[in-house]
């Protein structure tokens, strides 16, 4: 039997009708539920929560922005040092004032 007669075959089957006051109750316990402020009270933490998110994200861009170039000053060079055979994952940032076009980076290895 494929899921389409199992449907079909489900949707044959008698149902119970509701009882007495069904539609009732269910109405009464929604705006129970709403009218005690719980609902009122997750969508406030969820909001606080959010907002605090979004501070912390944009006062950490705020101060992780790197330091302006000082005009004259010689570029850093760092040299990273690995074991024979080894990976090590190395991060290149560039800082310009301005775009550069054309511009080459190169990377010298030590002979091996």
């Amino acid at each position: 039997m494929n899921d389409h007669e199992l449907i079909s075959k489900l949707r044959q089957m008698p149902a119970p009708a509701p009882s007495e006051g069904f539609e009732a109750r269910v109405l009464a316990a929604a705006h129970a539920r709403i009218g005690d402020g719980r609902h009122r009270l997750h969508t406030g933490w969820a909001l606080a929560t959010a907002a605090s998110i979004a501070v912390a994200v944009l006062v950490t861009l705020q101060v992780a922005e790197p330091p302006a170039p000082v005009p004259g000053a010689t570029p850093h060079v760092a040299v990273v040092e690995t074991q024979p055979l080894s990976v090590r994952i190395v991060d290149v940032v560039f800082r310009s004032a301005h775009a550069i076009e054309n511009a080459t980076l190169t990377i010298e290895l030590a002979p091996n």
